[in-house]
């Protein structure tokens, strides 16, 4: 079962839920949480307060349903491209990258803040890193 299933199926026991039996009907539930159980099932926690103001919290299990057939394999899809990031200046009042697209290269402007405001960036295993300064 997916979860959009379940979800179908936790607002109709929410619009099913009789006034009487925790206001539920006319009042705002969410589903707090979808728990995947080791044994197929699923563990749906539902939130809502009532008219006056109370918390209530109601949980209910989902088995799953049988699996399905598998579908027919798509199209291979577009080869993609990884950007190669480089450091290209690294000095006290500079810090700028290089980098290398399937569009060619470029220098990015002075990432380093001035005054002590705005961001550091550090490139770490080929990904930007932002620290606060």
């Amino acid at each position: 079962m997916t979860k959009m299933e379940i979800y179908a199926l936790s607002k109709k026991y929410t619009d099913d839920t009789a006034e009487e039996m925790g206001a539920l009907k006319g009042a705002p539930c969410q589903v707090k949480s979808i728990i995947d159980n080791p044994d197929g099932t699923h563990t749906v926690t539902l939130e809502w307060e009532d008219r006056s103001g109370n918390h209530h919290q109601d949980a209910f299990i989902v088995n799953d349903g049988e699996q399905g057939p598998q579908g027919v394999k798509g199209d291979t899809g577009a080869t993609g491209y990884s950007p190669e990031i480089t450091v290209y200046e690294d000095t006290e009042t500079s810090y700028r990258l290089k980098v290398t697209n399937e569009e060619g290269d470029f220098l990015t402007p002075n990432l380093k803040g001035t005054g002590g405001v705005g961001i550091n960036v550090r490139v770490v295993d080929n990904a930007l890193i932002f620290y606060n300064i």
